[in-house]
């Protein structure tokens, strides 16, 4: 038996889950995390059999997008606006940006008033687009406009970022990925984007990204390697097939 968990955050178990889970692991022979975090717990519950970390789905590679150079810097977010997500945060380090940036967030939620308020408040109206909830189709749009995606979310003790399609995608078109620390995208742009623990780290990201336009061809060209390496339909079916032969191997 192959295990397979998202469970990201360790947790209690009541005592019928954990005679459940007891059974499970000793059964099991392998176990695939679905993200680094997941497999880290996994293989705490489980030191002696093999385990990865593997995506669930994986992607078609998209044909690279032409970005031609200009000196502004275009940013975006897309998700539900809820305070873990740290949109405030992200509108806090765009108000430190010295030079022509904008800033598109694609999504809606319960926070949206507040953070319109916000964005008011410190003078971001006018370079802040806010689009509301968009189809598919139209978060792909976007890759064209933006230069770089942002996460800012804050973690939780009980919650975290496990993973994200959105990033995925906006990665394999070469858009340069942004995430806070302690979550599991932080092992998705492992090497190519930027991962930050402040307002203040995400801010000086930013101004690095506007004032370096070479920077950002670079992470973005790394980005969307990284993509077709590790997250295409064809890897994540080779990493399957090589962890089977590992089991039948034992």
């Amino acid at each position: 038996m192959v295990l397979f968990s998202w469970e990201s955050l360790p947790r209690r178990r009541g005592f019928w889950e954990r005679r459940r889970a007891t059974a499970s692991f000793k059964a099991a022979r392998a176990a695939i995390g679905g993200n680094s975090l997941a497999a880290t717990l996994l293989h705490t519950e489980k030191p002696a059999i093999p385990v990865i970390a593997l995506a669930q789905l994986g992607i078609a590679p998209p044909p690279p997008l032409l970005r031609p150079a200009h000196p502004r810097l275009a940013i975006g977010y897309v998700g539900r606006l809820l305070s873990h997500r740290g949109v405030d945060d992200l509108l806090r380090a765009c108000a430190t940006i010295m030079g022509p940036w904008s800033l598109t967030v694609a999504g809606t939620g319960p926070e949206q008033e507040s953070l319109e308020s916000l964005a008011q408040r410190l003078g971001l109206a006018s370079r802040t687009r806010w689009l509301g909830g968009i189809g598919r189709s139209e978060i792909g749009a976007l890759w064209t406009e933006l230069d770089c995606l942002v996460f800012p979310s804050r973690p939780t003790p009980t919650w975290t970022e496990r993973w994200s399609p959105v990033l995925i995608d906006a990665m394999a078109h070469g858009v340069v990925p942004i995430v806070t620390e302690g979550g599991g995208l932080t092992a998705v742009v492992q090497g190519t984007g930027v991962v930050v623990g402040t307002v203040e780290a995400l801010g000086e990201a930013l101004q690095s990204l506007l004032a370096f336009p070479e920077e950002r061809r670079q992470r973005g060209a790394a980005a969307r390697q990284r993509i077709l390496e590790n997250y295409v339909d064809t890897a994540l079916a080779n990493r399957t097939l090589a962890l089977w032969r590992q089991i039948l191997g034992r």
